[in-house]
């Protein structure tokens, strides 16, 4: 891999906004495609040995998104931060808040396994509910995953500051060749093969763990030999300071809104529950479906930040009104073509999932339901981004709490008192279009603000220069 000349801003800032939506897009698009399909087969291994495995890994679901919530977290604010700087034409400070960001996440995720690893009989028995029995099977994965958390992590938030830079395909390369690694190890380790013996969920966690290291080599020496992001000195606590409460100022409202979204789910997932053990089912396979086809709409929010990002940075803002109008015309079109295959095809998807007529006729008419609300449901998933974008963290984490408290939940709970399970569908699906009408309204909003500010900022500059010759 040759070493590059310092960065620099390019593209981002030049090119037709449009293609490089897509550009950036594309890659993400196969990045996270085969990180939910290697997450599929790590289940399906732990599944084959035993039910009891399988339960005690569900366990540690939660836990283990809410640590990524952490990294990502970091993450977006990295990709944020970093791109405004890359826009502003200041490297130096580029490759400081690469680099203090690292050691941000390094530092947390050490205090999360600390913690993690004192803590595992409290947080898994007492707050999530685990049978006493199970406990041995969660340790067994559990202490192998937060010890080696920070080799997840680090990777995270080093492949968003290359995101910054608007290179989208090498934290999708790392993320693909990690899922390789972990899907051909976890048989090998979980079963045992020539001399390694059996290791049960301590091999699963080891597979996941090694996977982990793999990546966090390649992000390091990419960041370091490549693009030259990674300064090697003893930091300057006024600079460290400074760094880490720029990220943080993003980082601590973006960390809370990945937590909301599981919490989210909970809440619709008891309301469905009280329609029977299938009508969960049916509605768990609903989004499972749901999560795949909307990856697209995910890699475009994604593909956003580093976008917008960068133009504010240079004070582009017609680039960022174009881009967000790019964006919301993706999400509309991608999401009327996903509503019509999936009306087509709900019941023989349902039925890939599902043995039973009844959860695979309740699948179903939730994939013909729900999926007319995709579009709206994208503009609403792709505006937070775009707040962060622009440094109103605090903006975007509360439209993600309306998005669920105001929105999403009581109306599918309005339905489901007044229609039963089709009903809190119909409510899930006005609970969508109202959010994305609300996130489009405050987009306006903000990108009128960011226009006036800019504007005030530049004013008194200008003022200041000496009259033309």
């Amino acid at each position: 891999m040759t070493s590059r000349p310092p960065l620099s801003a390019g593209s981002l800032l030049t090119a037709p906004v449009g293609r490089e939506l897509m550009r950036l897009s594309g890659p993400t698009v196969f990045g996270l495609t085969a990180m939910l399909l290697f997450q599929v087969v790590n289940t399906f291994f732990v599944g084959m040995l035993g039910p009891e495995e399988l339960a005690a890994i569900s366990f540690t679901f939660p836990v283990t998104f809410a640590v990524m919530s952490i990294g990502m977290g970091i993450g977006l604010a990295t990709t944020a931060v970093s791109a405004q700087a890359i826009g502003q034409g200041e490297t130096s400070r580029v490759t400081r808040l690469t680099t203090h960001a690292l050691l941000l996440a390094g530092m947390v995720t050490v205090v999360v396994s600390a913690l993690g690893i004192w803590g595992e009989e409290v947080l898994f028995m007492h707050l999530l509910g685990a049978p006493e029995r199970m406990l041995p099977l969660i340790e067994e994965y559990m202490t192998v995953y937060f010890a080696s958390v920070a080799f997840l992590v680090i990777p995270m938030v080093g492949n968003s500051a290359l995101r910054a830079t608007g290179d989208t395909k090498t934290p999708s390369i790392i993320m693909i060749v990690a899922g390789i690694a972990n899907a051909v190890l976890d048989p090998i380790l979980i079963f045992g093969w020539g001399p390694v013996p059996s290791l049960g969920l301590h091999g699963a966690a080891l597979a996941r763990a090694i996977a982990w290291v793999i990546t966090f080599f390649w992000a390091i020496y990419v960041l370091h030999a490549r693009e030259r992001m990674i300064e090697w000195k003893l930091p300057r606590w006024s600079e460290l300071h400074d760094s880490w409460r720029t990220i943080l100022t993003i980082g601590i409202p973006a960390v809370g809104s990945n937590l909301l979204i599981p919490i989210g789910q909970m809440v619709l997932t008891r309301l469905v529950s009280n329609f029977g053990a299938l009508s969960v089912a049916a509605f768990g396979v609903g989004t499972r479906i749901e999560s795949l086809a909307m990856i697209g709409v995910f890699a475009m929010s994604t593909a956003l930040n580093p976008i917008v990002a960068q133009n504010y940075g240079a004070r582009k803002l017609a680039r960022v009104s174009e881009a967000l109008g790019v964006a919301i015309k993706f999400c509309l079109v991608v999401g009327a073509a996903t509503a019509v295959t999936l009306f087509v095809f709900a019941l023989p998807l349902a039925r890939i999932f599902s043995d039973s007529d009844q959860v695979a006729a309740s699948a179903s008419l939730y994939l013909k339901t729900v999926p007319w609300s995709y579009g709206l449901l994208g503009i609403g998933m792709t505006i937070p981004t775009l707040l962060n974008a622009l440094s109103r963290a605090n903006r975007s984490a509360i439209l993600t709490a309306v998005r669920l408290f105001v929105c999403v939940l009581p109306l599918s709970y309005l339905g489901s008192e007044l229609y039963g399970f089709r009903g809190l569908l119909l409510g899930l699906v006005a609970g969508n279009v109202l959010i994305g009408l609300i996130s489009w309204l405050v987009a306006r909003r903000t990108l009128q603000d960011v226009d006036r500010a800019t504007s005030r900022s530049v004013a008194p500059a200008e003022a200041s220069l000496p009259p033309a010759a």
